[in-house]
């Protein structure tokens, strides 16, 4: 969880420097910052979870959610804006192969 969360960081560090050097593509990139937000706000609930307080079957549910419909959102984005920015994708690309790792240990962990 915790390269998960560096490289949604990383990634959303990217898409802000984005946001402030241009104007052309804020839509589809806005909307990824804010996925990717949720991103981040999910592997770290998600962790505190499994580290803290045991609840392996909560942290499943934000693994899950991380690696589906909270970065569905940037990868929706993307496609309608025609963002062809590298960072972006291979985040997108990312983000589920972290989430869904994590989210099979964490289920072994139930079991």
């Amino acid at each position: 969880m915790n390269a998960g969360i560096s490289n949604a960081t990383n990634t959303r560090k990217h898409i802000e420097t984005l946001l402030r050097k241009s104007r052309d593509v804020k839509g589809a990139v806005h909307e990824c910052k804010l996925s990717y937000e949720s991103v981040i706000g999910s592997l770290n609930s998600a962790l505190s979870e499994v580290r803290d307080d045991k609840e392996y079957l909560t942290a499943t549910y934000d693994l899950k959610i991380a690696s589906t419909d909270n970065i569905e959102r940037c990868a929706k984005a993307v496609a309608s804006g025609k963002v062809k920015d590298e960072t972006i994708l291979s985040g997108n690309k990312v983000v589920p192969i972290f989430g869904m790792s994590a989210y099979n240990a964490v289920d072994k962990l139930m079991h």
